[in-house]
């Protein structure tokens, strides 16, 4: 039962402490006399929705507390148990309403969430207003009522401590496997998944669905996806590549389909931004088939998993590189992608265009070129773009078809701007060697590949995922520092 609130600066209430007594109490009064303000109150201090136009004129802030007594097995009680929440002696909310709307809830002195406090309030105090709905036909009621009726209260309560029990596992295992992790990163433990594998005498079947075009990086990705298939006896693996046509959804919406029928144990695919796409990546994940996306995302699907590096952060690395090394004036720059379909390139135009705006707010960005990682079309793209502005500053090409966009600059003899692109191979060391390029931002094509192997067969096993071991790191790359 309730036995005191208290009320500091709420509304009309400068201070005001009532103590009430077993049976039943009635508050009377005429209307404006502050009858709904202490309901308000009560509400408040039982998680009821917060508002600063409840603190009193010229307060900072106002507070309820409300006090209960109730017996060591009431529900309140045991709801406080499941949490962790200590619920020795009487149970005592507390609401700090403040002025600007911001509110802050304690039971018994510790800080709960407002939800939390709702919940417990729940099962304490019922207030019926003339159009307010009752327990009778709140569906979170309907069990309790159910029980009560079947007489199974005995069992209620067996059943609550064993799941207090199970919950308390719970966090102890959530716990101990932070610890374990913490210990792994620190030490840079790698774990023996050859020998694991061969213990267990498991074999992993999996499936890579990657673009057939013919730019370095997706040709040194399929190459470590091949190195990893003449391993597979090692690792109890059994890799099939599927190639598709580039930035194509519907080929590659097929071919997701067509490896679901084969029922690996995961698919790891370089993914395009499309709904059909994310529609066969789910019909893969809801037939038990983990599902890893490659070099770029897919948010919003079911996959597993993304490996590749944080592009975001790699087009923000470009912009503030791209910054420093242009002198402080106005300028225009331009950007070369691959296609906005893919996410990955848009994530790094985001974060590009995101730091010249802040930080470098005289530089201005061009339209972008959509080259589709074809030489050819970049080598035309950008020679026309060089050809029509002279001036140009600057040029961040951040998808593939280096070997087009080098070609362009080679032949260009007017002034040549700085030029930023991705993946150090052959060809973009040697432009920086010459000049041709000023940087170069590189992600470990095998590290994805064996990433998605390693978390592939994880999930096919239940097991989780050590994130900080699977995390892909952006390499940057000058003429002075080339491997």
């Amino acid at each position: 039962m309730l036995v005191q609130l208290s009320i500091r600066d709420i509304v009309l209430i400068e201070r005001l402490d009532l103590g009430f007594e077993a049976g039943l109490s009635v508050l009377t009064g005429e209307t404006g006399a502050g009858k709904s303000i202490l309901l308000d109150s009560l509400s408040l201090a039982l998680g009821g929705r917060g508002d600063g136009g409840l603190v009193r004129h010229g307060e900072d802030k106002g507070q309820v507390t409300a006090t209960f007594e109730v017996g060591m097995d009431h529900p309140a009680r045991l709801l406080l148990r499941e949490n962790g929440l200590d619920d020795d002696g009487d149970l005592i909310f507390r609401r700090v309403q403040s002025a600007d709307g911001r509110t802050k809830a304690y039971v018994n002195d510790q800080a709960v969430s407002v939800q939390m406090m709702r919940q417990l309030g729940q099962h304490l105090v019922e207030i019926h207003g003339q159009h307010d709905d009752r327990a009778l036909v709140d569906t979170n009621a309907h069990r309790a009522l159910l029980d009560a009726f079947a007489g199974l209260s005995d069992e209620v309560v067996s059943v609550q401590g064993l799941y207090r029990t199970w919950k308390d596992a719970e966090r102890g295992l959530k716990v101990h496997r932070a610890k374990v992790e913490a210990a792994i990163s620190e030490l840079g433990y790698v774990r023996d998944i050859a020998a694991a594998n061969l213990a267990k005498g498991r074999s992993y079947a999996l499936v890579f669905i990657l673009p057939n075009n013919d730019n370095s990086f997706m040709a040194g990705l399929r190459n470590e996806v091949r190195c990893a298939a003449s391993r597979s006896y090692v690792e109890r693996t059994s890799i099939r590549i599927i190639e598709v046509p580039p930035f194509d959804a519907a080929a590659l919406t097929q071919a997701l389909d067509v490896a679901r029928l084969e029922k690996p144990s995961g698919v790891a695919f370089v993914a395009i931004d499309s709904e059909d796409v994310v529609e066969a990546t789910d019909r893969l994940a809801d037939s038990g088939i983990a599902v890893v996306t490659l070099v770029s995302d897919l948010t919003g699907s079911k996959r597993d998993h993304f490996a590749g590096v944080d592009n975001a952060a790699a087009g923000r690395t470009a912009a503030r590189l791209m910054g420093r090394f242009l002198p402080r004036e106005a300028a225009e720059i331009a950007v070369l992608a691959g296609s906005m379909l893919v996410k990955d390139h848009r994530e790094r135009l985001a974060g590009f265009e995101g730091v010249i705006e802040a930080e470098f707010p005289h530089l201005s960005i061009r339209p972008v070129l959509e080259g589709r990682d074809d030489a050819d079309r970049v080598d035309a793209l950008v020679a026309e773009t060089l050809r029509d502005n002279p001036r140009l500053a600057g040029l961040y090409s951040l998808g593939a078809g280096n070997r087009g966009l080098i070609r362009a600059l080679k032949a260009h003899d007017g002034f040549r701007p700085c030029v930023i692109a991705h993946e150090l191979n052959d060809t973009t060391a040697a432009a920086l060697r010459d000049g041709v390029l000023d940087a170069v931002l590189n992600q470990d094509a095998g590290h994805e590949v064996r990433s998605a192997i390693r978390v592939l067969k994880a999930r096919a096993d239940g097991l989780t995922v050590i994130e900080a071991q699977e995390r892909i790191r952006i390499d940057i790359f000058l003429r002075d520092n080339l491997p």
